[in-house]
């Protein structure tokens, strides 16, 4: 097997998340990932080391069976086998092999063989097999003729900017020790005592030119409930924006989302007639982060700390849906603040 392919191909898929994994049985190299439901096992092989196809087929047999009782370790309702079997020499014959293996979309485990064709630098996938798993396939091509293809997307590596949570650790201790001095002042539910700490009331903000409520509201909660998971969902967002933002682009991305959150939740008030319509929290600056996670998510194509894209927009569709059934949660504020989170992702 060409050494500085397979090197070249390791790199990339451990780039990608996934996860060499020990084999004894023959000179092949295996990886694997966890994507949402789907486990997808990705095995190098040097079809020199296999030259009888009786042989392989065995082999094959025995390495699916392994594959099975592994499979019981990550659990998955799709088990994705890419067998990449690498040849220097032979490629028409041992293409011609391949053809012949049936792919049946109704099974739990698929077993997809593609050829790797190293003297004619090409990626050979038989026409009964898929064509694209994972952009597996243009890693490979763009290893094998990296000046005849074209990188159709660009992917930001995933690189550690700060090794401390120091803002997202002090944004929840400056939650926390406002909701206790607004309980001892007379309630964090009270009107009043919201008032008071700053919290948004259309007719102050539009009429008194209170536009500073708009800030300090982002600092404010309503009921222990609230704080608990608003500080829940900051550590859990913000503890990735700050390590691979770094601390001033999480600033700018929690402090810029949570203002236009609160403002367009005011304009919308105001629209709706509610001149009354008390709103405080931080979810607007929450909402931001979670869309910042998703856009780094989307432009390093990997977890975030095992947190994929799919698993986010999952959190977002729930959080937003919940919006709609309960009526004392500001929609607005969370939309408006997702969408600036993650155009500042895109950007920043």
């Amino acid at each position: 097997m060409n050494k500085a392919f397979t090197t070249s191909l390791a790199e990339k898929l451990q780039q990608f998340d996934f996860q060499q994994i020990s084999e004894n049985h023959t000179n092949s190299i295996t990886f694997l990932k966890q994507e949402h439901t789907h486990l997808y096992i990705v095995n190098l092989v040097p079809m020199q080391g296999m030259l009888n196809s009786d042989e392989r087929k065995a082999w094959e047999q025995m390495y699916i069976q392994r594959i099975k009782k592994l499979s019981q370790q990550a659990p998955a309702d799709r088990i994705m086998i890419i067998q990449l079997y690498i040849t220097e020499t032979k490629g028409d014959l041992y293409f011609q092999e391949l053809c012949q293996y049936p792919f049946d979309p109704d099974q739990e485990m698929y077993f997809i063989p593609w050829l790797i064709d190293l003297e004619q630098k090409k990626l050979r996938i038989p026409p009964n097999q898929p064509k694209k798993i994972l952009q597996i396939e243009k890693w490979i091509e763009q290893i094998l003729d990296p000046q005849n293809t074209k990188e159709t997307t660009k992917v930001m590596p995933l690189e550690l900017k700060s090794t401390n949570l120091l803002l997202t650790l002090s944004l929840i201790a400056i939650h926390g020790l406002l909701w206790i001095w607004m309980e001892r002042s007379g309630g964090s539910t009270d009107t009043k005592v919201l008032l008071q700490f700053g919290a948004n009331e259309i007719g102050r903000i539009l009429y008194y030119g209170e536009y500073w409520r708009l800030f300090t509201s982002m600092f404010l909660h309503i009921g222990v409930m609230h704080l608990l998971y608003n500080n829940f969902s900051l550590y859990l967002f913000g503890s990735r924006v700050e390590k691979y933002f770094g601390k001033m682009k999480f600033l700018i991305i929690y402090l810029f989302s949570g203002l236009v959150g609160s403002a367009l939740s005011v304009l919308l008030a105001y629209y709706m007639g509610n001149l009354t319509n008390l709103s405080a929290g931080a979810s607007g600056a929450i909402y931001g982060l979670l869309g910042a996670t998703f856009a780094l998510g989307r432009r390093t194509q990997r977890s975030i700390d095992q947190l994929s894209a799919y698993t986010i927009a999952i959190m977002i569709v729930v959080g937003l849906g919940m919006g709609f059934v309960y009526s004392n949660i500001d929609n607005m504020a969370h939309l408006a603040g997702l969408l600036t989170g993650y155009l500042l992702g895109r950007i920043l």
